[in-house]
């Protein structure tokens, strides 16, 4: 949480210097979403001398089989000129439709379109999470604490 968004939001950041060549569908960062929730922005930020090329792209997807198939929600769009090191790219949702993560699913920032070949960055994505509490519960949710 080193990134100074909203409070009300869940920040996700990929900590480690995530690899901006990796292959299109590559997961940067990922988060288990139980009960749900709304992604509001997901972006990234280079860190290293080499710029991530002006085809780069990340999209917000989730799946809810384990990674076997993935929903898209929406993306950045490919930058030109090429955001230089420290500049932050984001993309906003364009609606709360359009950023609905249903409950049970995994959320994740993924590689839309490859970078180049040492661009290295963060990325980052703001999610309004559903409370683990009260109906939210999944069904198939198993208490662990109960005997």
């Amino acid at each position: 949480m080193a990134m100074g968004f909203n409070a009300e939001y869940t920040v996700l950041d990929s900590g480690p210097a995530a690899d901006f060549n990796s292959a299109a569908n590559t997961v940067l960062v990922a988060k288990a979403l139980p009960a749900g929730g709304t992604v509001r922005r997901i972006g990234y930020v280079g860190n290293s001398a080499a710029t991530p090329g002006t085809a780069f792209t990340i999209k917000a997807s989730y799946t809810v089989d384990g990674g076997a198939t993935w929903t898209d929600l929406f993306a950045t769009t490919a930058q030109n000129p090429t955001a230089a090191r420290g500049q932050y790219v984001y993309a906003n949702a364009a609606s709360r439709d359009e950023a609905a993560v249903p409950p049970g699913a995994i959320f994740a920032v993924r590689v839309g379109a490859q970078g180049a070949s040492s661009a290295t960055g963060h990325v980052f994505a703001e999610i309004e999470e559903q409370p683990f509490s009260g109906t939210n519960i999944p069904a198939n949710a198993i208490n662990a604490t109960t005997t």
